[in-house]
């Protein structure tokens, strides 16, 4: 079975990751979020995007115990 992917507009996908859309747009213009700019419109993989902050999120978890031990 095929398994189609969508890219998701700026403000559904900063609702979906639950995320400003400003951060995600701050983010997607300093070239840390990988994105599409169509016609000035920026689109987000939702999957990538996902797995990309739940990265980041793990790496400041990370960050953080390592700085209480």
């Amino acid at each position: 079975m095929e398994t189609r992917t969508f890219l998701l507009p700026l403000g559904a996908m900063a609702r979906k990751a639950h995320v400003p859309p400003k951060w995600l747009k701050e983010q997607a213009e300093a070239g840390n979020v990988p994105h599409l700019n169509a016609g000035g419109k920026l689109l987000f993989n939702s999957e990538i995007v996902e797995r990309l902050l739940m990265s980041l999120a793990s790496a400041a978890e990370h960050q953080q115990a390592c700085a209480h031990a």
